[in-house]
Order: structure tokens, then sequence, then C-alpha cells
């Protein structure tokens, strides 16, 4: 066992680590200073100092105009969002309102209702105790007159 382990050790050791490089597609090309009448090691382009210059100028105009489209799209969104929101707090106002008036005026309307019951309370049984004295008063006047006619 010791044997295997020492093996390993020594294998760790003696093996170089290996590292892997990402390629992402691109050629980082190659770059030679060239005097006047040197031909030129590859194939490409040949820029003088005032070609790098506009190129390097371009690409910086090309990622600054990027770079103001993206903030002119991003404030373009936030302000459709600011208008949304709005819009949207504006609804639930006008709701809220709404259902509050409609309370006021079911309250209003059970208030009413309840004060004519108040007021009603005592007709039912008043009419009631009036019905039923004048039915028995009818009762024994039919009765008086049954009994004199009968005489």
């Amino acid at each position: 066992m010791y044997k295997a382990l020492a093996f390993g050790m020594a294998l760790l050791i003696a093996a170089p680590p290996a590292f892997c490089e990402e390629d992402d597609g691109l050629d980082d090309g190659d770059f030679v200073e060239l005097e006047k009448g040197t031909k030129a090691p590859f194939d490409g382009y040949l820029f003088d100092h005032g070609g790098i210059a506009a190129l390097i100028a371009k690409h910086e105009a090309e990622k600054e105009q990027i770079e103001l489209k993206k903030d002119t799209e991003l404030k373009k969104a936030k302000i459709d969002l600011e208008t949304e929101v709005a819009k949207k707090q504006s609804e639930i106002d006008i709701n809220k309102k709404l259902s509050e008036e409609i309370l006021k005026a079911n309250k209003d309307q059970i208030e009413k209702l309840n004060t004519k019951l108040e007021r009603a309370s005592w007709v039912s049984p008043t009419l009631f105790v009036g019905g039923v004295l004048a039915g028995s008063a009818l009762t024994v006047a039919i009765l008086k007159i049954a009994v004199q006619v009968v005489k």
C-alpha cells in the first residue's frame, strides 16, 4: 500500500499541470514594425500611425454611440414604466374612491331602513290589538242583536 501511495506522489510531482486556454474565435493577429521599403513578413493590412489612430477613434465613437443609444433606451423605458405606474395608481385611487362612495351609500340606505323600521315597530302591535278589540266588540254586538231577535 505504501508503494502505491509513493508511486502516486511521485507521479503528481513529476507530471506538470496542464492548462487550457479558451479560444474566443478571434485571431489576435500579428504586429511587426516596418521601415519604409521593407517587405512585410505576412499577408495583411498595413496601417500608418494616422490610420491606426483613425481606426481607434472610429471604434471609440461607435462605442460611445452604443452607450448613448443604451442610455436613451433605458431612459425611455424608465419613463414608460413611470407612466404605467402613474396610470395604475390613478386607477387604484379612482376605484378606492368609488368603493368608498358605494359603502357610504349603503350605510345611508341601511340607516334609512332602520329608521323606517323603528317608526313602524309600534304600528303592527297596535293594529293587531285594535283588530282583536274591534272583532270582539263586533261579536258581542252581533250576539246581542241575535238574542233580541230570538226573544
